[in-house]
């Protein structure tokens, strides 16, 4: 069980950041930044995470484990719908990353193709797999973006099905 100074503390990193990134950008954010908002130390930042990417991944920790309990059978695609749910609730962090094509964007671009090259891998043949991921997660970003931009009325989960509908006919094809 994890101590509620440390809870407390990472929690007021992370709400740090995203404030800052939603006003500045995540390329004009510097740690320094981040410490002096919230009022914590480098030392104490340093003993949690080893840098800024490190600190903008925690958040995405939950969405990793909502993925992993979310297959629906005969939707490969299923554990995206948490994606989509994550930026249904955090529109303006998403806004901030997805639409102006961040460095926090790629940050997590590059978490999210290595978790789908994982769970695709047993789906796909070897020599499609890397073809496939990047489609995805392309296409994926690019909805989002749709959506979150032009604040169509959907809910996070007609906006996954909206995806799920354009992507299955990209790779639909290519699975067993």
């Amino acid at each position: 069980m994890t101590d509620r100074r440390v809870h407390k503390t990472r929690d007021a990193l992370r709400r740090a950041l995203v404030e800052l990134i939603v006003e500045r950008g995540y390329d004009r954010v510097t740690v320094q930044d981040i410490l002096d908002r919230a009022d914590v130390g480098r030392s104490t930042f340093y003993t949690h995470f080893h840098g800024k990417d490190d600190l903008l991944l925690t958040g995405f920790e939950n969405v990793k484990a909502e993925m992993a309990g979310t297959q629906q059978p005969g939707d490969v695609l299923s554990p995206l719908r948490a994606v989509f749910r994550h930026a249904g609730d955090n529109r303006e962090l998403f806004t901030a990353t997805v639409m102006r094509h961040e460095p926090a964007m790629l940050v997590v671009r590059r978490e999210m193709t290595k978790l789908l090259t994982e769970y695709l891998r047993p789906h796909l043949p070897e020599d499609e797999l890397d073809l496939v991921v990047t489609f995805v997660i392309r296409g994926m970003t690019g909805v989002i973006g749709w959506w979150l931009g032009t604040k169509a009325p959907l809910t996070a989960d007609e906006a996954y099905e909206r995806f799920r509908r354009l992507a299955m006919g990209g790779i639909g094809p290519l699975l067993p």
